[in-house]
């Protein structure tokens, strides 16, 4: 599949290449197993369109509200994925209800279903917290065609649903209910594959702004730890000022003073030696790049385009990136 990112920048909708409507939220990008490209956003309205190139030219269709599903709107940003042979989307509504929309690439048919709040939902598990708009649902593909969500809840609470081809389940992860005994979530989770088998790596950002790390190593979800790294800022700091020319031998003097654990040293206490070698120098870089990634999201949402590029990662997809870097 060639990438958004090595061509040059054009208006996808409006009066540029196709005349999809106006963006409400950051685009999407993925693949079929045949090399077809597709572009997933919700227009201001919630609508989620597709866009899509066909002889040659861009040309766009409904995916929901009565297109290609009759599933509802959407409150915020996307995530869109493969699994086998199937494309999903995966989003939630104002209420706080996930739906996930799945393209089975086999028999080129829609479906969609509803994952929470029992009812028309195929699980039980609770509303998703709303007013959530920053940033899509942390999803991640599973072996076996299947996938998994993660989300956070109104009380704080992290769950985790898990759809197979013949079963979808939920599990309450954090919390002194929770099987990680982790704190209450402050932020929305972000998921990455463990390395070393078929678990996975859940980081979120808690009440009191420090970063956790959840982890479970196997696919039966069992058991599941958590680890304190360190606060979000601290980790921004971390992360972004390994980019700075200016300060890249002061970095790397740190880092590794700070990434040499003692025999034995857990990596609880390596995140947190390295949390206490932050500068205020990288506190203010860090503010200033945020700063102006914010000003740029802003631009684009007001003007409504959607453009063929990539846009800023989350914290939760600095915070992966740092553990693997770190800690495996």
């Amino acid at each position: 599949m060639q990438d958004f990112r090595n061509e040059t920048l054009s208006v996808l909708n409006l009066d540029g290449l196709s005349k999809a409507p106006r963006a409400g939220h950051d685009p999407v990008q993925v693949a079929t197993r045949a090399g077809t490209r597709l572009l997933f956003y919700a227009d201001t309205d919630g609508v989620i369109w597709q866009l899509w190139v066909k002889d040659g030219q861009w040309t766009f269709g409904k995916a929901t509200n009565g297109g290609a599903t009759q599933a509802p709107a959407a409150l915020g940003p996307l995530s869109a994925f493969t699994s086998g042979a199937c494309l999903h989307l995966v989003y939630a509504d104002p209420g706080g209800r996930i739906f996930a929309l799945t393209y089975d690439m086999k028999d080129s048919a829609w479906s969609f279903k509803q994952l929470n709040d029992g009812g028309e939902g195929v699980t039980t598990a609770p509303l998703a917290a709303v007013g959530r708009t920053a940033s899509p649902l942390a999803c991640l593909p599973t072996e076996e065609g299947g996938y998994r969500v993660a989300y956070r809840t109104t009380d704080g609470r992290i769950m985790q649903i898990r759809s197979a081809a013949d079963s979808t389940t939920f599990k309450h992860l954090n919390t002194e209910d929770g099987p990680a005994k982790a704190p209450k979530a402050g932020s929305d989770p972000a998921l990455q594959p463990h390395g070393s088998g078929t678990g996975c790596f859940l980081t979120y950002v808690d009440v009191e702004g420090n970063l956790i790390l959840l982890s479970s190593r196997d696919g039966s979800d069992e058991p599941w730890s958590s680890v304190l790294l360190y606060s979000k800022l601290e980790l921004n700091a971390r992360v972004r000022l390994e980019t700075k020319a200016e300060t890249k031998a002061e970095t790397k003097a740190e880092t590794k003073a700070a990434t040499t654990p003692a025999a034995g040293a857990a990596p609880a206490a390596v995140a947190l030696s390295v949390a206490a070698a932050a500068t205020d120098r990288a506190k203010e870089a860090v503010g200033a790049f945020v700063a102006k990634q914010k000003e740029d999201h802003q631009s684009r949402q007001a003007q409504g385009k959607v453009v063929g590029r990539d846009l800023a990662k989350v914290i939760g997809k600095d915070a992966t990136r740092f553990i693997n870097e770190r800690f495996r």
